[in-house]
């Protein structure tokens, strides 16, 4: 494994991540620096490490799901 790399093994051909941050406010300055910093994860094949496909973001605020895990 590359340094710097953290190695997320999935059962799927698929993934997905859901992020959540801690403001200091819910001013739009604070909002904005979360979502910036959030946005500089990325999700990618590691063989694909050396040009990998941009990371798609779905902004889930004010979206209804069901989050139960299924048993």
């Amino acid at each position: 494994m590359p340094a710097g790399y953290i190695r997320l093994q999935s059962d799927t051909y698929s993934g997905f991540a859901l992020l959540r941050s801690n403001l200091a406010s819910h001013g739009d300055a604070d909002m904005a620096k979360s979502v910036a910093y959030g946005k500089q994860i990325q999700i990618y094949r590691l063989a694909k490490a050396a040009a990998p496909t941009p990371t798609d973001f779905t902004d889930a605020f004010d979206t209804m799901f069901d989050s139960t895990i299924p048993l």
